[in-house]
């Protein structure tokens, strides 16, 4: 059903949970319910990018097994609006940090880094209008420019840097590569469409 096997999911899910512990208080605020962590959310939030679910998918299958659930000490199951509501709450600037404290698992050094960008949908458009916005070729006039700069070795995302399209890689290329200096890079890997740009 799903591209992972049951033990990886089971290491996943640790490593989340740790990466959340290690990122967020427990709670949001002293007066919050308190009956869920932020640990929990985040972790919950992470498989469900992990297995490709839609909130709704991944809360009830979160509760059919018990053994994530001890994992991250859930034992009431929430509603799914819950991590919706969460993830809306989730800054750029918040998931920098948890990016941060992910990389810190590994054991990075002098690393080779590949740099690249794409492009992602703002909307819910549908096939049909996808298909005839190509064939009149018409462009839409805003999406989300992700950049991301990743240790070729280790297969690590070390940095990204979001934007509002349209824009060219190179405008974001430079400000991504500057977070990836901690790192102590030995070289880079950029596509050739970035010496354009610097050259026009």
């Amino acid at each position: 059903m799903f591209n992972i096997t049951e033990n990886e999911l089971i290491k996943f899910t640790i490593t989340a949970f740790k990466v959340a512990k290690k990122s967020l208080p427990a709670y949001s605020s002293k007066y919050s319910k308190q009956i869920y962590t932020q640990h929990q959310h985040l972790t919950l939030l992470c498989l469900k990018e992990r297995l490709r679910l839609n909130y709704r998918d991944l809360i009830q299958l979160v509760e059919l097994m018990p053994k994530i659930k001890g994992m991250i000490g859930l034992k009431r199951i929430l509603h799914f609006t819950t991590i919706q509501k969460f993830f809306q709450k989730f800054n750029s600037s918040l998931f920098e940090y948890v990016l941060d404290k992910t990389v810190e698992l590994f054991d990075i050094d002098e690393p080779w880094v590949a740099v690249d960008g794409t492009g992602h949908s703002a909307d819910q458009a549908s096939l049909y209008y996808a298909k005839l916005q190509k064939q009149t070729k018409k462009k839409r006039k805003h999406y989300t420019k992700n950049q991301i700069a990743v240790d070729t070795q280790k297969r690590v995302i070390l940095a990204q840097r979001v934007a509002r399209g349209p824009r060219h890689d190179f405008k974001d290329a430079i400000p991504t590569i500057r977070k990836t200096k901690k790192y102590k890079p030995s070289g880079f890997s950029l596509d050739k469409s970035f010496d354009r740009e610097k050259n026009t």
